[in-house]
This record gives structure tokens, sequence and C-alpha cells, in this order.
């Protein structure tokens, strides 16, 4: 953790003003997407980059299956600490500590963009993922011809995971990220969409998109 994100946390234990935050942007994530037909069938679920664990928690609860919650670094509130409602480890993306065709889905939530190499990680995703297994990619969507909205959706991105120097800043388009898995992995495309932010000026856009591994 940054210097940032160790005194938020810190502070949360007394004054959690970062638990509200996030606990409405749960609350957000649940009422805008429908997690329950993600995974219909239920199954094991790997979460690559799951962050603060709400989202993870949101899933478990909304769906039949059984979620894994991973980071590199735990990230995960007091609260999701105190009382886990899922298995959590530690790990590397790029390098997963899981033999082939491990699960039956696998999240990348707002996670992709924070990755040093996206298509590594990726790679290891499809790997650990049983045939006909389904990936569900969101993430902040940028659009390289309009500069002010690319800069607009980082720094955004920047404020909510406290990390004003230390982010990645490997946001892409719908299109590239599509572009992507399609060009590297055998799959059948489920969803393709493009869906505003909370915020009712709809500036910022989330993308969301769904696969089966064939």
């Amino acid at each position: 953790m940054n210097t940032i994100q160790k005194i938020v946390y810190w502070s949360d234990r007394w004054l959690p003003l970062f638990t509200i935050l996030e606990e409405n942007r749960d609350r957000w994530f649940v009422r805008r997407f429908r997690a329950e037909e993600w995974f219909s069938a239920g199954g094991g679920l790997l979460d690559i980059g799951s962050g603060v664990g709400d989202v993870t928690k949101a899933i478990q609860s909304a769906t039949r299956c059984n979620v894994v919650g991973m980071d590199n670094v735990d990230y995960r509130r007091l609260g999701n600490r105190i009382n886990p409602k899922n298995p959590y480890l530690l790990g590397d993306g790029r390098s997963l500590p899981f033999k082939h065709d491990s699960f039956d889905g696998v999240l990348l939530i707002w996670a992709l963009h924070h990755m040093q190499n996206p298509f590594e990680v990726l790679s290891e995703a499809f790997r650990v993922m049983r045939k006909g297994g389904r990936i569900v990619i969101l993430e902040d969507l940028i659009d390289q011809s309009r500069p002010f909205t690319k800069r607009l959706v980082r720094a955004y991105d920047q404020v909510i995971n406290l990390e004003l120097r230390s982010h990645a800043e490997r946001n892409f388009s719908l299109t590239e990220l599509d572009k992507i898995v399609r060009e590297n992995f055998s799959v059948r495309g489920i969803e393709l969409s493009e869906v505003p932010a909370s915020h009712k000026f709809g500036v910022i856009k989330f993308g969301i998109l769904r696969y089966e591994k064939l």
C-alpha cells in the first residue's frame, strides 16, 4: 500500500468514511449489474484483483458460486477482513497459483487496468478456466480521440483507488479490449456493452465484456 492508502485504512477504524464510500459503490454495483445472470450455473469463480472485497462479496451473495478473492496486496476493508464471506489469498495475476481448468469462471472487475501486463493476466485467467467457463471483464473506458475525457477517467480512477502517483494507467477503449481477447483466445462473445458511471453527466463510462471459453 502507498502512504495515502495506509492513512485512510487506519483512520477508517474510527471514522469510517472509506467504508461508507465503498458500501455505497457496492450498492450501486448491485443495482446496476445483474451478477446473478453472469454465472447462473454456479461453480467456482476466481476474482482477480478483488481490491477492498465488497464486489467479491456481492457476487458471492448474488450467485450460487463459490468465489475466491485474490490480489497482490491485501486491500480488503477492515470489515471484510474481520468477517470474511469468501476465501481470499495473495498472489500475482501473471502467475496464478492454480492448476489448469480449476475454475468455472473468472472475474476481472475494475482490475485489468491496474496490471503492468494485462495480456499476461488474461492468459493466466484463461489457463485456469475450464472449457465452457465464463469470464467477465468490467473496466473504465477511455476514448483516445478525446484527450480531456481520457484525463478525466484516469483522474477519477486515481482518486477512487487512492493511487494519486502509483497508478498503472492501462485503460483501454471497449473495441481495444474486445480485440485483445478475440485475437488471442478462443471465445464466444456473450456481452459487449458500454454503460455510464453512477454520476448524472455520464462522461465516465464502463465497459462490460463477457465471453465463454471454447
